[in-house]
């Protein structure tokens, strides 16, 4: 049976995308034993859309605006130069969903989080798996929860970021980390 899916360049973002026909796996007989039809395929994996680091931000001390980074240097406990490094074992690099800003109309830093992936629904991990941020082994920890600070940014933005608001990851293997590198579930 044949799945129908669209994507196109921009890893899955939504407009303008190019359709192709995707094997859902299941023989025909099967298919037809379920009665399954393309219209009714929840989900489609299209192997060719790749998670990717679409940016890297770090806070060399608190309070300050955010620094856009191009590569940055994984430690143990975080990011080099990143004022959080270190001072904890969950919480040390937050990641968000691109797919999140833009539905918000944020820029990326304006939630202070590390690092923005396109192409991947962060807050679909689960703790303990582990992600490779290019040369970076991390390991899921914890959801973030939107909290007061987030007022701050824009009115109502706590509320419109539950279950949105990324997912702690700490540093297993070091090693570094650029914008454009692939985000990879290992498994």
């Amino acid at each position: 049976m044949i799945g129908f899916g669209c994507f196109d360049a921009s890893n899955g973002a939504p407009g303008g995308g190019v359709c192709a026909n995707v094997s859902t796996g299941l023989p025909s007989a099967a298919a037809k034993r379920r009665k399954l039809r393309g219209r009714h395929i929840a989900t489609i994996i299209i192997d060719s859309v790749e998670a990717t680091v679409r940016a890297i931000l770090i806070k060399a001390k608190k309070g300050e605006q955010s620094l856009s980074l191009d590569a940055v240097q994984a430690v143990a406990g975080g990011f080099d130069g990143d004022h959080h490094t270190g001072s904890s074992k969950r919480r040390q690099i937050l990641l968000v969903s691109g797919s999140a800003l833009d539905e918000l109309n944020l820029a990326p830093g304006d939630i202070y989080e590390n690092v923005v992936v396109d192409g991947m629904d962060v807050m679909g991990l689960q703790e303990g798996q582990e992600l490779r941020l290019g040369e970076v082994l991390v390991a899921v920890t914890m959801p973030c929860e939107p909290c007061v600070r987030m007022e701050r940014v824009r009115h109502g933005l706590q509320n419109a970021l539950q279950d949105r608001r990324g997912m702690f990851v700490r540093v297993v293997l070091p090693g570094k980390v650029r914008v454009g590198d692939r985000v990879e579930l290992q498994m």
